[in-house]
């Protein structure tokens, strides 16, 4: 504060007071026509009263009724502090290059009537500068991660800071919801044989050539592993980072593959002494890719011994078991399975029979 005009031969000082503030006495030395107030506490930064009153440098003569202070002045000003009540609002907006584009805006409540609130907002940890354009930034980031930006604010007034204040907040930058793009299952060439069947499983994760998932999530399937054979398996896929999900996306077979699982199961239908061997056998696309080999067939009886064969493909009588029989499941023997590129299956099966024995002869002497 500067206070001018004061007439130096008779002024010894001034005195400042204000409705919330101090009461303030300033001496003025001799020549000194201009006072310079480096600081003052007036109480309030919103505009209120401050008087200055000059007090004489001459005591008042005994008897004289009067006052040895001079005109005061009162003028409306107010004090500057930092600003008050800053806030940081962030929001992210995912873009298709799996960034984000954060937006900061900074806000704070006057520090002292006249000022002007200067802003900067910087990444945590950044040096944080003010400038007049500094209330808002936006910067662009890797999704998949929380952020921390810092506001600073400062109150200006006539070229000096007056005050400064800060605060952080932080946000998340989200992936785009977009579903997954490009994932797709194999059914694995490979068979899993075992007793009367043959099956052919997706047996891996599915995969996709398109993308990876966004930094930070992960890929997530429904469906999968999966039991569900000869029909579409219904298997789908989404990105996930803690709660957050994006979009679903269904997972189709690659080109190539079994368009799902599949599989084939063979038996013996009749093994019954003096009649015809009977074996079938059936898989996703029908019988016509499973055959058998029965000229390999053993026929044992209920003595472990090996039967002689009748020849015209019936099963010898007293036969309890057969064994040696070979199955065989080849899908490219239907057109339906042509191009699924699944290797054949092959197995060995065996099965008890019914001997059919004649019954025994009746006893000669009884």
């Amino acid at each position: 504060m500067t206070i001018g005009g004061l007439d130096t031969t008779e002024t010894a000082g001034v005195r400042l007071t204000s409705d919330n503030g101090d009461t303030l006495d300033v001496g003025v030395g001799r020549g000194d026509g201009t006072v310079f107030v480096p600081n003052y506490r007036i109480g309030s930064n919103a505009l209120t009263r401050l008087t200055v009153t000059p007090y004489s440098r001459f005591a008042l003569p005994p008897g004289f009724d009067g006052s040895n202070t001079g005109q005061t002045v009162t003028i409306a000003t107010n004090g500057i502090g930092a600003p008050v009540a800053p806030a940081l609002s962030l929001s992210s907006n995912p873009n298709d290059d799996r960034t984000a584009t954060i937006t900061a805006q900074g806000a704070a409540r006057s520090g002292g009537d006249g000022s002007r609130i200067r802003y900067g907002i910087v990444s945590d940890g950044t040096p944080c500068t003010v400038s007049t354009d500094g209330g808002s930034a936006t910067f662009t980031v890797p999704v998949g991660q929380t952020y921390r930006y810092r506001l600073c604010a400062e109150s200006w007034y006539d070229g000096q800071s007056f005050g400064r204040v800060e605060t952080t907040a932080d946000v998340t930058a989200f992936p785009t919801t977009r579903a997954p793009r490009g994932y797709t299952f194999t059914v694995a060439p490979t068979p899993i044989v075992g007793t009367g069947r043959a099956e052919w499983r997706i047996s891996d994760a599915p995969v996709s050539a398109a993308e990876t998932p966004p930094d930070g999530t992960d890929v997530r399937f429904g469906g999968y592993p999966t039991d569900v054979f000869d029909r579409d398996p219904g298997i789908t896929a989404w990105y996930q980072w803690g709660s957050w999900k994006s979009d679903v996306a269904t997972v189709t077979p690659r080109a190539g593959s079994a368009p799902y699982q599949v599989q084939a199961t063979w038996g013996v239908d009749v093994c019954e002494g003096g009649q015809p061997l009977q074996v079938s056998g059936a898989s996703t696309v029908g019988p016509s890719v499973v055959s058998f080999d029965t000229s390999g067939a053993r026929y044992l009886d209920d003595q472990g011994q090996v039967l002689a064969p009748t020849g015209d493909g019936t099963v010898p009588i007293g036969a309890v078991t057969v064994e040696n029989l070979r199955v065989t499941v080849d899908w490219s023997a239907s057109a339906t399975s042509q191009g699924w590129n699944l290797q054949r299956a092959t197995a060995s099966l065996s099965s008890t029979c019914t001997p059919n024995n004649p019954p025994p002869a009746p006893d000669p002497n009884p």
